[in-house]
């Protein structure tokens, strides 16, 4: 599963680690959800009728602005459903994904999952750690995954690309907990844009591409990881800063 491959990457890929409990965090959803997003959906329609978050411990409702959502027909887990993505709704959109990794082609969904459908399978599986912290400080998390096949990279293979925005009234905490301890050799940290606080890496040769990108913004924090692709340093962060309210 491409969204599982990039995810275990997180860890090693130029230098590039996490925190243990957040990691844990993003890691239980892309298990959870993964195999949705990216095989029981197939490709994206564009359609627009998904739900977009509004936080807290219930499910998210509403059919807010983003351009793109997530489609198809497979049964989602308890405690997800469908979301909304792009400008004001958190998340980047399928448009947006094609316009920073070139090409139209590709496998797009995204998710919404409560705090209680994902955190609590941390408290399950952690013996050790502030799990109580995390669970006080993230409300909800959207889970984007976007996998293409088509050549798109210097590397001549497809890509495979994650987002976690993890929605929060203490995101300045949630994205100190991802910088922390980290060996990344970042080529921006702590930039602004918009409004966004945030921490960027990105290589790329003929043989590796990758990014690594980790921010803030009001009420979320946000991680992307690009396996095979460099992703534009600004126009990520600009994305970002427009997609979280």
């Amino acid at each position: 599963m491409a969204a599982a491959n990039a995810a275990a990457a997180a860890s090693g890929v130029g230098g590039m680690s996490m925190p243990l409990i957040i990691g844990a965090i993003i890691v239980v959803i892309i298990v959870v959800a993964g195999g949705y997003l990216l095989l029981a959906h197939g490709s994206s329609k564009g359609t627009t009728n998904g739900s977009a978050g509004s936080g807290g411990s219930g499910n998210p409702s509403g059919t807010g602005s983003g351009s793109n959502s997530s489609s198809g027909t497979g049964s989602l887990p308890g405690g997800y459903s469908n979301a909304t993505c792009g400008p004001g709704n958190y998340c980047l959109s399928k448009s947006e994904m094609a316009s920073l990794l070139g090409g139209t082609g590709g496998n797009y969904s995204a998710v919404y999952g409560d705090k209680y459908s994902f955190l609590t399978q941390i408290f399950a599986s952690q013996s050790s750690g502030n799990t109580t912290a995390i669970f006080n400080n993230v409300t909800g998390a959207y889970i984007i995954g976007y996998n293409q096949s088509n050549v798109t990279s210097s590397t001549k293979t497809g890509t495979a690309t994650i987002e976690a925005v993890l929605k929060s009234n203490n995101a300045k905490w949630v994205y100190e907990q991802m910088m922390r301890n980290s060996s990344t050799s970042w080529n921006a940290t702590n930039a602004t844009m918009n409004g966004l606080t945030y921490s960027y890496t990105g290589a790329a040769s003929s043989a590796f591409a990758a990014t690594y990108f980790v921010g803030y913004k009001d009420g979320a924090a946000v991680w992307v990881l690009s396996i095979g692709a460099q992703l534009p340093q600004q126009q990520l962060a600009t994305d970002v800063s427009g997609d979280i309210p």
